[in-house]
Order: structure tokens, then sequence, then C-alpha cells
């Protein structure tokens, strides 16, 4: 009996310390962390106030002066108090093969979960980093960004792969706050679903952001939610990827900003067909579509009502095909507005050398107040009689 009460004391004061223990170890940070996949390599960054612990060596948080010799397979673990790391910036000899992941607010705040980031908090934290290979662990928990806050963070990481599988929580967001977070980044192929969630944009928040990502080939439909654009929100965003086709429904918004599309798609070669229900605002902005699918060699041909906008603004159509020299045909009754004004079509074809019959527009006012007809075609190159809808005036295209 004494024995069987003792073993039941014993337990008794076991259970409590294992719950504590296990409460612990779940309420413990998820740490950032760097996993070097290849030979031990240095990493550099001079940052203040950053702490770091490798297991394998030992428990203790050690402060980091400089640099940081990473053994083949360690994982080191990284926390940190500031308010900002623009200044400072991770690099690692374009040789490594690394690996990022954990909670990035821990570099902030070392219990993490931080839900609003100063202006530039990361900007350009990684970039120009070949050796960093995947980052699909690497968790962006807060909720709330800044201007600049994510601005470039791993531009150029020309050996990127596999992008945060969380994604981008933040909902509310600041001017150029993901501007080219991403952009040369050659190796990445597709963006994970639901990986930008705010539906509230602000001036370029996401411009550049995926440019020049040859290898990206596909695009989730719910990428983009925003119903109302602001300036360059868009811009250059996917230029010179490899997608094949845009989602039907991509761009839903019906309140257009300036600049909002420009560059959008331009030159990518691999572009094939654009949908119908792509573009569905009736009232356009300055600038709104500017370029957007200039040097898009692969389109052939373009349905009828892409293009359904009763309202023009200055320059909104500005060389939007330009340079689609595989484009042979544009359908009857493509450019439905009644009334154009300055700039509205301005070289919209240009450079489309194989396009047989451009299309005609409907009228113009002139400075007096005069509506005009527009007889001619709009301007292409190697087409007489190209209009370019200037206010006030007809101009060929030489």
């Amino acid at each position: 009996m004494k024995r069987l009460l003792v073993a039941l004391l014993v337990i008794a004061m076991i259970v409590p310390l294992v719950a504590i223990n296990a409460f612990a170890a779940e309420d413990e940070p998820d740490y950032f962390y760097v996993k070097n996949i290849g030979d031990t390599t240095t990493m550099s960054w001079k940052a203040k106030n950053i702490l770091y612990k490798c297991p394998t060596r030992d428990d203790e948080w050690h402060l980091l002066e400089g640099s940081l010799e990473i053994a083949k397979g360690e994982t080191v673990y990284f926390k940190g108090s500031n308010n900002t790391l623009f200044g400072s910036r991770v690099v690692f000899p374009a040789e490594s093969q690394v690996d990022l992941g954990g909670d990035i607010t821990t570099l902030l705040n070392e219990k993490g979960n931080v839900a609003t980031l100063q202006e530039s908090a990361f900007e350009s934290l990684f970039k120009y980093n070949a050796a960093i290979r995947n980052i699909n662990n690497l968790k962006f928990p807060s909720t709330t960004i800044n201007k600049r806050t994510y601005c470039q963070m791993f531009s150029n990481c020309s050996n990127l792969e596999l992008l945060p599988a969380e994604g981008i929580k933040a909902k509310i967001l600041g001017e150029m706050c993901c501007f080219a977070m991403f952009s040369n980044c050659t190796s990445i192929k597709s963006i994970p679903n639901e990986f930008l969630p705010s539906a509230k944009l602000e001036r370029a928040c996401y411009a550049n952001m995926f440019d020049g990502c040859s290898s990206l080939s596909t695009l989730p439909l719910n990428l983009l939610r925003a119903l109302e654009l602001r300036d360059e929100c868009y811009a250059f965003m996917f230029r010179g990827t490899s997608i094949k086709e845009i989602p039907p429904a991509f761009l839903r918004s019906q309140k257009l900003a300036k600049y909002c599309y420009m560059s959008m798609f331009s030159g990518c070669k691999n572009l094939t067909t654009i949908p119908q229900s792509l573009l569905p605002a009736r009232t356009l902005a300055p600038y709104c579509y500017m370029q957007m699918f200039e040097s898009c060699t692969g389109i052939q041909n373009l349905p009828q009502k892409l293009l359904p906008a009763t309202t023009l603004a200055t320059a909104c159509y500005m060389q939007m095909f330009c340079g689609c020299t595989s484009l042979k045909s544009v359908p009857s009754g493509f450019l439905p507005a009644k009334e154009l004004v300055t700039g509205c079509y301005n070289g919209m074809f240009d450079g489309c050398t194989s396009l047989t019959n451009p299309p005609t527009a409907g009228s113009m006012t002139t400075d007096s107040g005069i509506t005009v007809a527009v007889a001619g075609a709009i301007a292409a190159i190697g087409i007489a009689a190209g209009v370019y809808c200037m206010k006030g005036q007809k101009k060929t295209n030489e």
C-alpha cells in the first residue's frame, strides 16, 4: 500500500511538470531560421541587436557580430529587438545553398507575430542573394504594413524557387510596400493560392512585384482581390514572365486609377490569349492600360468584348498592344466608346506588323466643342492613315 501511495504521489508530481513543459514548447516563438542545405558557408550581416542559436552546438543565445559560419546541414535560429532592419543586408556567398523559414518578425521582436510593421522594416534585406533556394516555410504574419516595408526584399535572388506557402498576410498596406519584392527572381515558377489577401490597395503597393520572373508560368485565380485600385498599384507586376494564360476574372475592378495596369503583362511572350472578361471597367482613368500587353508577341487575336469601357480618359489605351507582332486581326466593334479624349488611342497598335484590319474609332471632341467623326484607322506601324486621337486634331502615323 505504501509503495502504491508513493507511486501515485510521484505521478501526481510529474504530470503537472510535463504539462508545463508541453505548454512552454507550444508557446515558444517560431523563430526565423537559416538552414544550410549546401557546403559550409559564411553568413554576413551587420545588424544591431540580433541574437542567434544553433542547437547542434549549444542551447544558448549569442550576439551576432558581423558574420557567422554555418556548417552543412546546420539550422541556425535568430531573434532581435529592432524597429527596422533597413540599412543592413544579409549576404551569403553566391555558391551557397540555404533555405529560410520561421516568423520573419522575430527579427524585430523575439516574441514574433508582430501585427504592425514600420516603414522600410525589411527593405532590401535579402536582395541579390543567389544562395537562397526556398522560403516556403517563411511566415509573414503582420496584418498591417507601411511604406516600403517589404520593398525589394528578395529582389534578384536568382535561384529562389518556392515562395511562402502561407502568403503575405497583410490586409492594410502602405505605398510601395511590396514594390519589386521578388523582381528578377528568375527561378520562381508559380505563386501559391491566397498569396495576397488584401482587398484595399495603396499607391504602387504591388508594382514590379514579379517583374522579370522569367520562369513564372502560371497565375492563381484569386491572387488579386481589390475592387478599387490605386495609382500604379499593379504596374509592371508580371512584366517579362512566362505566363501562358491569364485566369478569367483575374482583374475584377470597376474603379481604376492612374497607371494602375501600366505594363502589367508587357513582354510576356508566351501569352497567346486574353480572356474576354479580363477588363470589366466601363469608366477609365488616365494611362490605366498604357503598354499593358506591349511586346506580347504570342497574341494573335483579341476577344471582341475585351474593352467594354464607354467613358475614356487621357492616354488610357496608349501603346496597349504596341509591338504585338503576331496580332493579325481585331474584331469589329472592339472600341465601343463614342467620344474620345486626348491621346486615348495613342500608338495603341504601333509595331503590330501582322495586323491587317486596324479598328476604326467613334468620334472625338475638338477644343472648340465640335464633334468630329474619325474616318481613319488607329495608328499601327506599316498601316497607312492611322489616327492618334490627340484632342482637337487628327494625325496620320508616319
